[in-house]
């Protein structure tokens, strides 16, 4: 199903009650339930918000008619961020399902991108500026949707420039690991990189940052002991 029409299904509004008999009426009241959305409603739905942009590829016009769904301007959007003309209809949703698995309600969308739709593309813009190609970077945001959430000042400008400044690492690292940014630098990242390299040992990114204290420590004293006995 197109994205426009799952949002247009979870936009529906909801049917008024039949109105209740009179107490005149002699014929006991059997409530009559509302019908429940159907994909084929949510796709008339979609099909009849999509007459006015008849000439647009079907993919842009599914991530427009999306925003539109959730009640956001798409031409003040992209006036306010340039950026969402780019922006793949899959990355949009995975903004939303984050939102929502955080309590965000369907129907503060619309308010939330209005006011902010840089939360639609910042940490893409950011990613994409490193030289990783757009289709990566939306790759990486759909493994990791906490992503889109963070600070590109407080966050990863930090952690990125530490991972090629001090670790050597690169693009090729957060690519097959976006995890590294959800962890704390000063906590977690550094220390453990300290103390790795003083130890001369060197660890898979994921391995390094995922384990317990207890199993880094573990995994350090194993790699010490086959240096060791490499020697």
């Amino acid at each position: 199903m197109p994205l426009c029409s799952f949002y247009a299904s979870t936009s529906l509004p909801v049917a008024k009650p039949h109105s209740l008999p009179s107490s005149s009426s002699s014929k006991p009241y059997t409530a009559t339930p509302a019908p429940a959305p159907t994909a084929a409603s949510a796709s008339a739905s979609a099909a009849a918000l999509s007459l006015h942009l008849p000439e647009l590829p079907s993919r842009v016009k599914d991530k427009i008619l999306s925003l539109e769904l959730m009640g956001v301007d798409y031409g003040r959007a992209l006036a306010l961020n340039p950026a969402l003309r780019d922006a793949a209809p899959e990355s949009i949703h995975a903004v939303v399902t984050f939102l929502q698995s955080r309590g965000l309600h369907f129907k503060d969308l619309g308010r939330v991108f209005g006011m902010c739709p840089s939360l639609l593309t910042a940490s893409l813009d950011f990613l994409a500026g490193l030289g990783m190609h757009r289709d990566d970077a939306v790759a990486m945001v759909l493994r990791c949707p906490a992503l889109f959430t963070f600070s590109i000042e407080r966050n990863y400008k930090p952690k990125f420039e530490y991972l090629v400044a001090e670790m050597g690492g690169g693009v090729h690292d957060i690519k097959a690991f976006p995890q590294y940014f959800t962890f704390s630098l000063d906590k977690r990242i550094a220390p453990r990189h300290r103390a790795a390299a003083d130890a001369g040992v060197s660890l898979p990114l994921p391995d390094m940052l995922k384990a317990t204290d207890e199993e880094f420590m573990e995994m350090l004293d194993k790699e010490i002991e086959l240096q060791k006995q490499a020697a």
